[in-house]
């Protein structure tokens, strides 16, 4: 199970919702092994190895209610947490006297955001609606803390740390969301619609991720 929305009338023409959802998720795994024959000649068997794992989840609170008759107002509060790691190993794989190494970036969200909502409603017939809306999600800096290090292991399996820090914020932002959307309704039997959202990432940096770089570099 990865969402869980519960929704519930407050009064005749309100309502509030809660919930928590993924928001995005890391997940890849990459291997490369040593092709330079002078690499393996010297060194042996070497793998490389790239992966990531984790995510941030959403755990939201939300309300709206009717005013005006035909408008209708919503506003949310979100609140973004999770974990992300991305490493990168070398595994020597022939030779003992080489320590393999993991290194990597662990990251840790804790931050907060809103969304805000407007909505029109009208019959034009009897049988026949239309309805407008507009929603923004305000952009915020991921707070939180970031972790970077690195650990050499020798073939008893001892581990020696190389490097390890901690700093507070993660760099991360996530830009501010503006939706638009319309659609005509004829009762129970059909219902025409479109939406539009524009995100704007071309202003948002991403911090550089450190790793291992190949051998043969």
């Amino acid at each position: 199970m990865h969402h869980l929305v519960l929704s519930f009338p407050l009064y005749e023409k309100s309502a509030m919702g809660v919930g928590v959802a993924p928001y995005s998720s890391v997940g890849y795994d990459f291997t490369e092994y040593e092709t330079d024959p002078a690499v393996i000649d010297q060194v042996g068997d070497v793998m490389y190895q790239r992966y990531g794992s984790g995510g941030i989840n959403k755990a939201f609170l939300s309300a709206s209610m009717v005013f005006l008759r035909d408008f209708s107002v919503g506003a949310e509060g979100i609140f973004y947490f999770g974990n992300m790691n991305r490493s990168s190993d070398i595994f020597f794989n022939s030779d003992a006297s080489y320590r393999s190494v993991n290194s990597g970036t662990e990251y840790v969200v804790r931050s907060t955001s809103a969304k805000f909502g407007l909505q029109y409603e009208k019959n034009i017939k009897e049988d026949i609606s239309i309805t407008a809306g507009a929603t923004w999600l305000m952009g915020t800096e991921l707070g939180g803390d970031v972790t970077r290090y690195a650990f050499s292991t020798n073939s008893s399996g001892y581990r020696d740390t190389s490097y390890f820090n901690v700093t507070d914020g993660t760099s991360l932002e996530i830009p501010s969301e503006l939706g638009i959307g319309f659609s005509v309704r004829k009762a129970d039997k059909w219902l025409i619609g479109a939406d539009y959202s524009r995100q704007d990432w071309s202003g948002v940096s991403f911090p550089s991720q450190q790793g291992l770089i190949s051998l043969r570099q």
